[in-house]
């Protein structure tokens, strides 16, 4: 009887220990690889920026940062991202502005979803239509920007569609600061040799962004 039942505590522990095993495995190994890299740019000091301009069926141009502002909280660097209105005020070493105009048109809260729409004019004049969704969880803030209006040259016709202009945001709490994941996307119906400007700006906005939080 006796070994019947260590059988079956040496079974349950068995499975027990199999169970763990299989979600640790592959749930945490993206969590772990990203925690490694923010680290490594926190640690650092400098973004890592990487971009693709070559044009493929989904983008015609990408860029993904990663970088790390210190002593400040997301909620902070989140109001700051989502004040569209503010977007003027980001700018290159030499003055020039990626946002010619920018308004901010409404602000509203639903549950756990903040939602944010406004206006902007990029450089050469194209004005397009924003919105923003940010919803905050335990460990991150995510926020989504697309363009929910597209251009149409008077002369060349369809050159980007609502929807193909996307800058995605993850904001996450670490040594004291933040650690911002952007990556910032475009696909154009024609013209992609033009798509690497129009994610020039992403290095420029965290640029402001840290600078807002070294100003505070």
């Amino acid at each position: 009887m006796r070994a019947k039942l260590l059988s079956i505590l040496l079974l349950s522990v068995s499975l027990a220990a199999v169970g763990c095993a299989s979600p640790t495995d592959e749930d945490t190994g993206a969590a772990d690889q990203a925690l490694t890299e923010y680290e490594r740019v926190a640690s650092g000091g400098k973004p890592k920026i990487e971009s693709d301009t070559t044009p493929n069926e989904a983008t015609s141009a990408k860029t993904r940062l990663v970088g790390f502002i210190k002593d400040v909280e997301v909620e902070a660097v989140a109001a700051e991202l989502l004040h569209i209105d503010h977007w003027t005020s980001i700018k290159d070493k030499e003055g020039n502005k990626p946002f010619e105009a920018a308004s901010l048109k409404g602000d509203s809260t639903s549950g756990d979803v903040r939602t944010v729409t406004g206006k902007v004019t990029i450089d050469g004049g194209i004005a397009l239509d924003l919105r923003a969704t940010s919803r905050k969880t335990e460990d991150k803030t995510s926020i989504k920007f697309a363009n929910t209006t597209g251009y149409k040259h008077w002369l060349a016709g369809q050159i980007l569609q609502p929807g193909k202009l996307t800058i995605e945001v993850t904001l996450v709490p670490l040594r004291g600061g933040v650690i911002v994941d952007a990556t910032m996307k475009v696909k154009l119906d024609q013209m992609e040799d033009k798509a690497a400007g129009f994610c020039a700006s992403l290095p420029l906005v965290f640029d402001w962004l840290k600078g807002k939080a070294a100003d505070s």
